[in-house]
């Protein structure tokens, strides 16, 4: 019986070394030239932004946007500077014109309900970043900022 369990841990470990082993060597550091490329899915809908993750330890991500909801989303990526939350306008909107050129990491305009979009944000560093969308539309006379509804969400990258 002892020996069964042995070789059941064994078996075990062999295959947990086998499945975390490729883990551990992604957040490991990279030689120079190399990069690394995850493909994360995002799911918008009135009015969140839902990754299918919000971390990764790669260098370059390829956010696949699905609008699940009724209305034209978008998804951006921003680096937040400092870890400062984005600055806003007046309507509610993030003001993206106030995002330094470096830190506005890539969008996907326009999707139309029931599509997807996709970017790839290359280069990434270490910090943290907000996937939100920003479009501003007028309801019945009021101005309606997604943002200001709650269309975004803090992404790490490790």
């Amino acid at each position: 019986m002892i020996r069964q369990i042995r070789i059941v841990l064994v078996g075990v470990c062999a295959i947990a070394g086998a499945v975390v082993g490729p883990a551990v060597v992604a957040g490991a550091a990279r030689p120079a030239g190399r990069t690394s490329v995850a493909k994360i899915p995002v799911v918008l809908r009135e009015f969140s932004v839902r990754p299918q993750r919000d971390f990764t330890s790669a260098d370059s991500v390829t956010f696949v946007a699905k609008n699940a909801g009724t209305e034209v989303h978008e998804l951006v990526l921003a680096r937040l500077a400092d870890g400062r939350p984005l600055p806003v306008e007046a309507d509610g909107a993030a003001d993206e014109a106030a995002i330094a050129e470096a830190d506005a990491e890539g969008e996907a305009e326009d999707i139309p309900a029931g599509r997807s979009k996709r970017f790839t944000a290359s280069d990434l560093t270490p910090g943290a970043y907000e996937l939100f969308c920003n479009i501003v539309e007028q309801e019945d006379g009021e101005t309606v900022s997604h943002y200001a509804k709650g269309m975004h969400t803090v992404f790490v990258v490790q």
